[in-house]
């Protein structure tokens, strides 16, 4: 991976979402498919007004990625196997579906005919969705939906249903709390009390680069710092921080 991403507890995160907007500085606002039409994911991302950085898969998409964080809800995970199985279907559906609104012409990892069948198939689907006016809002709350299935369950266990494998990315509260306070560079950040555990369980051994064939980043088909174009991140980021806010 190359960016860093914020997870948060279901309940957490609609806290934020409501409170959020108001409190936050003028130059970041909160961006998801809930408030954005044609927003490619089913997360949330706070987002850096007057940039722009769009990931290649998400070039020909309406809406514009800015330089933003991604924040990813965490939901309980079922006790009942079946059920969980079911929310993993659901999710993976709709966000898929999400991701056909915005193109025709997603990434497939396929070959020949194969790969054209598929893609065949998404054009239709994508123009289906356009032709029944189907928006995002619609299918992110068919998402949440699903997500929350397990929303009343007693249970200290959530996975992140974003990701194809939520298992892999799994945590209970008491792998977060109390967090810790981790030297990263020139500062101190904080991270979740386990963090070696659910490091581990997501990536293996995250010490270690995978062999070339299998790394991937989210190369931007389009970049742009705005105003924050001549921040140097190289001298550290506590002075990049600083010279962040003197532009804000």
């Amino acid at each position: 991976d190359d960016d860093v991403d914020i997870s948060m507890f279901r309940e957490d995160y609609e806290i934020f979402l409501e409170k959020a907007p108001a409190l936050l500085r003028p130059d970041f606002c909160i961006q998801n498919g809930r408030t954005n039409n044609y927003f490619p994911a089913v997360n949330t991302n706070l987002s850096l007004k007057g940039t722009v950085c769009v990931p290649d898969e998400f070039m020909t998409c309406p809406f514009t990625y800015a330089i933003s964080i991604g924040i990813f809800p965490f939901d309980k995970i079922p006790a009942d196997p079946k059920k969980l199985a079911k929310i993993k279907r659901q999710t993976w559906f709709w966000g898929r579906l999400n991701f056909l609104l915005v193109t025709p012409t997603p990434r497939v990892p396929l070959t020949g005919w194969k790969k054209k069948v598929a893609l065949t198939g998404c054009f239709v689907i994508h123009h289906a969705l356009k032709l029944f006016r189907v928006s995002s809002a619609l299918i992110q709350r068919k998402w949440d939906e699903a997500a929350r299935t397990a929303e009343d369950e007693n249970t200290t266990h959530y996975a992140s249903f974003v990701e194809p494998d939520p298992e892999n990315w799994s945590m209970d509260k008491e792998d977060v709390f109390p967090m810790v306070r981790v030297p990263f560079e020139d500062i101190t950040t904080t991270l979740p009390k386990e963090y070696d555990k659910l490091l581990t369980r997501g990536y293996g051994d995250y010490m270690q680069l995978p062999p070339e064939k299998d790394r991937k980043n989210h190369h931007p088909g389009a970049l742009d710092f705005g105003k924050w174009k001549d921040v140097d991140v190289t001298k550290g980021s506590r002075q990049a921080f600083e010279d962040f806010g003197q532009k804000s």
